[in-house]
């Protein structure tokens, strides 16, 4: 009798240790989920900020190539697309579930394994960005060094219009040779086929994988 009771009050115990790591695991799906609703909105701005930087780097180099670089309309507008272009970015993915589930083990109680793959296969897509990243950051550092010779900044207003520096009216260029703009526009055209490429391609993806996770969750999980 004794035996059978310490018996019982095992499976007891393990069924309650059970459900609690089962719950624990809806958790952190439920939380990678927020996660993943999060990354979706940073993605999509992303894409757009693409998009719109590749555009204006399109408008650019085609002025550089066609050599239409000495009126001041065309000075203003390259001044305008050189910054834009240039300008900074990056898409920051959330990792607060992911840290938790990395640092905890917390992957062992997440016990559907299409959430697993898909967790897996999602961390995998963002190490892809980071790199692609990475390169993109090196190019556009160079080109901005390159670009700080043909571009003055004092003619740059100090004051922003809707997030947007205005270029003066007499803004000119610091170098006019063919040379130093080929060079710059080299720099820009090979910038702009990789975010708009390679880049491009990887946000969308990671989009899809994002999307598609969150069914899955959804379904597995029932959290909808």
């Amino acid at each position: 009798m004794l035996f059978l009771a310490v018996f019982c009050g095992f499976l007891a115990e393990y069924q309650l240790e059970h459900k609690i790591e089962k719950e624990r695991g809806k958790q952190y799906a439920a939380s990678f989920r927020e996660d993943l609703c999060k990354d979706t909105s940073v993605l999509l701005k992303g894409l757009e900020q693409m998009k719109r930087s590749s555009r204006q780097g399109d408008f650019l180099v085609k002025i550089i190539q066609e050599e239409n670089t000495q009126s001041p309309a065309m000075i203003k507008r390259l001044y305008e697309y050189n910054i834009t272009t240039l300008a900074g970015f990056g898409m920051p993915m959330t990792d607060r579930t992911e840290t938790q589930l990395k640092n905890s083990g917390g992957m062992r109680l997440i016990a559907k394994k299409p959430v697993i793959d898909g967790i897996i296969d999602y961390w995998a897509g963002k190490s892809a960005i980071t790199q692609i990243e990475a390169i993109i950051q090196e190019m556009r550092v160079k080109a901005r060094d390159l670009s700080y010779t043909i571009f003055d900044n004092k003619y740059y207003s100090e004051n922003a219009v809707n997030g947007k520096r205005e270029v003066k009216a007499d803004a000119v260029l610091l170098k006019k040779d063919p040379f130093a703009l080929t060079e710059f526009c080299n720099r820009i055209a090979h910038l702009k086929n990789l975010m708009k490429g390679t880049y491009t391609t990887y946000l969308k993806n990671q989009l899809a994988k994002a999307d598609t996770l969150i069914q899955v969750i959804d379904k597995l999980y029932h959290l909808k």
